[in-house]
């Protein structure tokens, strides 16, 4: 399977710390730091994945904003059927891989190529820059929207498998055998994986109360067929009894097997009547655990929505207050005929517009006699 995912400049020391494993202290778990000394680098340069980038980005125009996608990375996994073969045919596969992104993307745009084999699944990382050619300006330019279009992404799973299918005798099923998952990057990846294992853990606990209902069930079905058995006998007896004035006579041996059967009849109806008693017990105290848990589970329902509610609040302000920014630049730069105003400059010229708001806000609620600060 192979991910894709569009990062910001900020991204790129986080992602170079995990892609080149420049510390011991890992959140993922899966890492095994004993098997990191197998992990390959195809860049093969003496170089690293922050100085390639930062060299790139001096010879391509890329815009001063912090939301700038100025990183691509393509996270490419060994399928299943290739897990078994030589560690040189699953390089084969990676550096087949890497040569198709290469020619798709730009060899000179690449940031960082390397092999993790310390994981549960060996897997690449692939990083470039987004790079097009702009006409207009007549100069290369950084664009993840231009390059990363849905033409690409919509064709990049068929190119590639032809690709390594041309280069590589040994691959036949393909990347995706005809699945797959809609997920953008090694987080989504984890966190399914996490969400399968509590579903699974669910699953194993359902079949564990099914074999339990099915245990409690196994005394009635013994008595279900004692009773069709001693149905069964009193057919028998009364075809060959013997009946006249009233009374039926039957043999000694069969009256025998009545008393026997009664007995025993008797015996396992109290035996089902403890057991009945029992299974209410624990339905009355299965039943009260339901009520607690459901009761807990509403508690996080309406937490989760209040989370959710403060956080769509919390992105409105922030989308707000970018969209002011934004305003206040453009209206700054008309205005004084300044381009491309620095982070800094608006920052003042915001501090100075809200300064000015309060002032004016104070002089209203001196001539009012009232408050109405914010």
């Amino acid at each position: 399977m192979a991910h894709l995912k569009k990062n910001t400049r900020a991204s790129l020391s986080g992602l170079s710390i995990h892609f080149e494993r420049k510390t011991d202290n890992h959140s993922n778990k899966e890492i095994d730091i004993s098997r990191s000394h197998l992990n390959q680098d195809l860049m093969q340069d003496n170089s690293n994945m922050v100085e390639r980038f930062n060299e790139r980005l001096e010879d391509v125009y890329c815009m001063n904003r912090k939301d700038v996608k100025a990183l691509g990375t393509w996270v490419v996994t060994l399928p299943d059927e290739l897990k078994d073969l030589s560690h040189d045919k699953q390089q084969e596969f990676f550096n087949e891989t890497k040569n198709f992104l290469d020619k798709r993307y730009g060899k000179e745009n690449a940031v960082a190529a390397i092999v993790h084999y310390d994981e549960t699944t060996p897997h690449l990382h692939y990083g470039f820059v987004p790079v097009v050619y702009d006409e207009k300006k007549d100069r290369l330019k950084v664009s993840a929207k231009e390059v990363l279009n849905r033409k690409d992404l919509q064709t990049f799973h068929d190119d590639l498998n032809k690709h390594l299918k041309e280069k590589l005798p040994f691959y036949e099923k393909g990347i995706l055998n005809d699945q797959t998952l809609p997920f953008q990057n090694v987080e989504e990846i984890k966190k399914y994986n996490e969400t399968y294992q509590e579903m699974k853990q669910t699953l194993e606990q359902k079949k564990a109360v099914i074999r339990m209902k099915n245990d409690a069930l196994e005394p009635f079905e013994k008595s279900l067929k004692r009773i069709n058995d001693t149905e069964k006998m009193f057919d028998t007896i009364d075809k060959n009894a013997k009946k006249g004035f009233g009374q039926v006579v039957i043999k000694s041996s069969d009256f025998e097997k009545l008393k026997t059967q009664a007995v025993e009849n008797q015996v396992l109806a109290n035996a089902n009547e403890k057991e009945m008693y029992i299974l209410k017990d624990k339905n009355k105290k299965l039943e009260k655990d339901n009520r607690m848990l459901s009761t807990k589970l509403d508690h996080k329902t309406q937490k989760n929505e209040s989370l959710t509610k403060k956080n769509n609040e919390l992105t409105k302000v922030k989308n707000d207050g970018h969209k002011f920014r934004e305003l206040v630049k453009r209206d700054l730069e008309k205005q004084y005929n300044i381009v491309d105003l620095t982070e800094k400059e608006v920052n003042k010229a915001l501090e100075k517009a809200l300064e000015l708001y309060r002032e004016i806000v104070q002089k209203v609620e001196r001539m009012m006699g009232m408050n109405i600060s914010l």
